[in-house]
């Protein structure tokens, strides 16, 4: 996985990025797929959930061309509120506040 940190990234254009990782820090890093063209099961599992993985779900966001992935046991697990995601996910039309890592990734890049 290449990535770079970067900060302010959503409040940018969707436009001007790609994917980015949202830590609960605040932390935003850019990402982009091992394979450089799309990202598979496992690799998005590790984003989410570190070196173990996670079980991952797709939440509510504000992209249309886009899909949030968080731990679907992150609630369980104890993870922080993760704020920035969180803002996201209820501009969405979400109903919870995000917890643990979230990344937002192009739905064409994912399989």
């Amino acid at each position: 996985m290449i990535t770079f940190k970067v900060k302010g990234v959503i409040n940018m254009e969707w436009t001007q990025i790609s994917n980015v990782l949202i830590k609960p820090s605040g932390e935003e890093i850019l990402i982009y797929p091992n394979n450089r063209k799309h990202y598979e099961l496992r690799e998005l599992q590790r984003l989410v959930g570190g070196d173990n993985g996670a079980f991952i779900q797709s939440v509510a966001c504000p992209y249309e061309s886009c899909l949030m992935f968080v731990d679907e046991d992150g609630r369980m697990k104890g993870l922080p509120e993760n704020k920035e995601a969180s803002k996201l996910h209820l501009k969405a039309g979400g109903s919870n506040n995000i917890v643990g890592t979230a990344i937002i990734v192009l739905k064409s890049q994912v399989k």
